[in-house]
């Protein structure tokens, strides 16, 4: 019946405004893109993170957006997600500043009867983790080099006080709970006791 068909699209109008609604409210960065890179849709979210406003965006290719560092690999990416369902990893961008960012990325591509192949990008800004495990690996580096060079100054050290007491000519002797630990070959030499 006529009632029921618009009730239908009634609900289906509902439901298109909800799911709208989440995506321009959601803090999530999110994109709609065609296979070949070709964007579709932006949420503000993303666009907010990169500095852009929403125009910006429309009609544009992703490759446009990504760090020179990494638009090499931007065909590697749309031959993967053009011939497997889903699609991960993380990606540089570079905001309308300049700054590079990275986002952690799971994008799906979707098909639907009647149009043409695309993806649905998710992603989430990483940077200041990446930053901080790289600041966190250079430290673990710097302190990695510290401890061998202070290793070597005690193995330097020891070798030159094992050297000075294995040479000297007075006696010196380590004495623990009235046990001899050590004598040096000058207490041999002077007592005319062997160690044994």
């Amino acid at each position: 019946t006529v009632a029921a068909q618009r009730q239908a699209e009634a609900a289906v109008r509902a439901s298109e405004q909800r799911y709208r609604h989440l995506v321009e409210q959601s803090l999530g960065l999110m994109c709609m893109h065609t296979l070949d890179g070709t964007l579709l849709a932006v949420n503000p979210a993303a666009a907010r993170a990169l500095g852009y406003g929403l125009e910006a965006w429309q009609g544009r290719n992703l490759r446009e957006f990504l760090a020179p560092a990494v638009q090499t690999l931007f065909e590697t990416y749309l031959a993967r997600i053009q011939h497997q369902p889903t699609d991960s990893g993380l990606l540089r961008l570079v905001t309308r500043v300049g700054e590079e960012r990275v986002w952690l990325y799971h994008n799906v591509r979707y098909e639907e009867m009647g149009t043409a192949p695309y993806v649905i990008g998710h992603a989430l800004d990483v940077t200041e983790w990446v930053h901080a495990e790289q600041a966190l690996k250079q430290a673990h580096a710097v302190l990695e080099v510290r401890l061998q060079e202070r290793t070597a100054a005690w193995q330097e050290a020891e070798t030159t006080y094992r050297t000075l007491v294995e040479q000297a000519r007075d006696a010196i002797l380590i004495v623990q709970d009235g046990q001899i630990r050590y004598a040096n070959p000058a207490c041999e030499t002077l007592s005319g006791y062997t160690w044994d």
